[in-house]
């Protein structure tokens, strides 16, 4: 009894080993052969089909061989899928971000070299015409701002007779609220560039155009070569200071009369400041009252002053126009020169007594229409014999 059940165990595990050495060799074969596993309108995952082909059918594809499809069995694994894996792209290193203030730090009220500018009032004039040149420090609003900055204003050309301010170049100012004028003049034809530079910051001031700012000064037509400026501008040539010389005084004083005319000999209209210093003589010289160097304006281009000296020689003055820059000579193109002297009392005359005229001292009239004589008004008498009346006899009437 115990042996026949022990047989029947050894039978049924012998096909249940048997069953599951087919299941392992279908599933070899599946694994390298076309089979395809799909699962089930049931859910379950193991069902399958031998020999399939890429393209069975529309959804399988078409087989090559028809017969070497298998029953479908249950039960049976449908090996794991291992999915190859994808490629990943690797992100680009990406650079530190750049963050924009929205509110940048505001540069209203510091000069910039971009707006500040430098404007000249005309670009050309005749010579000895000075022109205005402007002077504006602007923020980067374009706005102009309230510094008082020191501007340095050089000569880029060689030109003798420019000036600026009344000076050589190069001379230094100071802004007052941002803000600048200066004068320049030449009494040469030809342009004259300037340099200005803002040495606070620094920067260089240039116009409106980036260049630096330049004059040109040409000859006009008034006839005179020698004198070349446009009408009621002050000029050299014709400027003066009068009384013509020689200039001499006896009393220790005289007034000197400056006259600034234009190049029709007109008095220009101007009120120029005329500086007078001392070239030579009485270091005690004195202009209105006044010790040397003093300043007198012109009023329509004529300006008095009297100079005064105690002693005894000769006074020579310089007297310079500050304003239209030229120095102011005498007719003859001279400094004026003044010759101070002592005043000397007249000599008192000796009085001579007349004698007392008497009837027979008359002369005798010379008249030619009248009988009567006439008396001398200032006898002369003889210093040392009595007057003898003449005798001869009166004259025949014509």
């Amino acid at each position: 009894m115990i042996t026949s059940i022990l047989l029947v165990t050894f039978v049924l595990l012998a096909l249940k080993l048997h069953k599951y050495l087919q299941n392992q060799t279908a599933s070899k074969q599946a694994t390298s052969s076309s089979d395809i596993y799909y699962a089930s309108k049931s859910g379950n995952p193991n069902w399958y089909l031998n020999g399939a082909s890429p393209a069975a059918n529309p959804i399988l594809g078409t087989t090559s061989d028809s017969t070497n499809v298998d029953d479908v069995e249950e039960n049976d694994l449908i090996p794991t899928f291992t999915p190859y894996p994808l490629p990943t792209t690797v992100p680009e290193p990406t650079t530190a971000p750049v963050y924009v203030s929205s509110s940048p730090p505001s540069c209203a009220g510091t000069p910039t070299a971009y707006y500040s500018e430098a404007i000249v009032s005309t670009s050309s004039t005749v010579i000895n015409n000075a022109v205005t040149i402007t002077i504006e420090l602007r923020d980067c609003n374009n706005n102009v701002t309230s510094v008082n900055d020191t501007l340095t204003i050089s000569l880029s050309n060689t030109d003798s007779s420019a000036k600026i301010n009344g000076s050589t170049s190069p001379i230094t100012i100071q802004t007052q609220n941002g803000k600048a004028t200066f004068t320049v003049n030449s009494q040469n034809a030809g342009t004259d560039t300037f340099v200005i530079t803002d040495t606070t910051r620094p920067f260089a001031v240039t116009d409106p155009h980036n260049h630096n700012p330049s004059v040109t000064f040409t000859n006009n037509s008034s006839g005179n070569s020698n004198c070349t400026t446009a009408t009621g501008v002050p000029n050299s040539w014709y400027s003066d200071v009068y009384p013509n010389p020689p200039i001499s005084t006896t009393n220790g004083s005289i007034t000197l009369v400056v006259d600034i005319r234009d190049c029709n000999k007109n008095l220009a209209p101007v009120a120029d400041t005329i500086n007078i210093t001392l070239n030579s003589g009485d270091s005690n010289t004195q202009v209105n009252g006044n010790t040397l160097p003093q300043n007198v304006t012109t009023q329509n281009g004529e300006a008095t002053f009297t100079v005064t000296s105690q002693a005894i020689g000769t006074v020579t003055l310089t007297i310079q126009d500050t304003t239209s820059s030229f120095t102011i000579t005498d007719p003859n193109n001279h400094n004026p020169s003044i010759i101070f002297g002592s005043s000397s009392a007249p000599s008192t005359p000796t009085d001579t007594p007349s004698p007392t005229p008497t009837s027979a001292d008359t002369p005798a009239p010379t008249s030619a229409t009248s009988n009567t004589p006439t008396p001398t008004t200032t006898p002369v008498p003889t210093p040392t014999l009595t007057p003898t009346p003449t005798t001869s006899p009166n004259p025949t009437p014509q």
